[in-house]
């Protein structure tokens, strides 16, 4: 044989050898793969969320979420405003596991609603959003439709008077300093974790005129919300007074504020089920 046939000859082989051992692996890669799929228990796959069936379902489950606060965080006595809560983020879990198996997901809309189309089980719904976060359970039923209805209230509360207890600076509150704020009236402020606490910060805006110099001083309407938690509380019976502790979570600038008012944060939530083709109640 020449040295070029049989140059020839070996490439064929290795050629051939190369796609045999191609073959082989994809043949084993394939199997393992499909072992570690089954692997999963069935009842378990039956719950797992597919982009193509994340809302089919023999029952329908409507979240809405509300935010009621007073007009322009102004506590006028029976002014309320109702608006709902826009592009809240939806997660909802079927509870039959642990853990629970996410089932679908989806932001609020402009209504501050979403409607799932999911199969009839008891669930868990988280609702996080930036004014409050809502876990909920719930259960829905064959043809019926589980109405879940999430209130976000917020109350503002004006005091008397305030101190800020700051030693480090005078410019800010820091993380371990606080606020005291004084209330003519007996205050019941919750200190769990249903309820959020803010500090509404409001302070003056300066406006610098180029050509002279001088400066204008400019009360901003809208206050600076901080996140905040009750430190101390202290009623006077005698006086009708409460005194709240309230600090900080964060570093707070308080350069140009002029007052201080107290914001409470409550969610809660209601359910009402009904034949998914019936009339919805009022």
């Amino acid at each position: 044989m020449s040295e070029v046939s049989k140059s020839s000859f070996e490439a064929k082989v290795s050629a051939g050898i190369l796609i045999a051992a191609l073959i082989v692996f994809t043949a084993i890669a394939a199997f393992q793969t499909a072992q570690t799929q089954w692997a999963i228990p069935k009842d378990v796959r039956k719950l797992l969320p597919h982009p193509n069936h994340l809302h089919s379902g023999n029952s329908t489950l409507l979240v809405t979420a509300t935010r009621l606060s007073p007009a322009n965080f102004t506590p006028v006595p029976g002014i309320n405003v109702r608006s709902p809560i826009v592009g809240a983020n939806i997660s909802v879990y079927n509870s039959a596991t642990t853990p629970p198996v996410l089932i679908a997901n989806s932001p609020t809309d402009n209504q501050g609603s979403w409607r799932f189309e999911i199969p009839a089980a008891h669930y868990i719904v988280h609702l996080v959003s930036s004014i409050a976060n809502v876990t909920a359970s719930v259960v829905t039923n064959t043809g019926n439709t589980t109405d879940l209805q999430i209130l976000v209230n917020e109350t503002v509360y004006s005091p008397a008077s305030f101190v800020i207890e700051n030693t480090g600076s005078s410019q800010f509150i820091l993380p371990w300093e606080s606020v005291l704020l004084r209330f003519n009236s007996n205050l019941q402020i919750q200190n769990n974790g249903s309820q959020a606490l803010y500090l509404l910060l409001f302070a003056n805006y300066l406006i610098i005129n180029a050509s002279n110099g001088n400066i204008t001083t400019i009360p901003l309407s809208v206050p600076q919300q901080i996140s905040s938690h009750l430190l101390t509380e202290f009623d006077s019976l005698s006086q009708n007074t409460t005194w709240l502790g309230v600090q900080p979570y964060s570093v707070v600038n308080i350069a140009q504020v002029y007052n201080i008012d107290l914001l409470t944060v409550f969610p809660s939530y209601s359910t009402t089920e009904y034949a998914t083709n019936s009339t919805i109640p009022s």
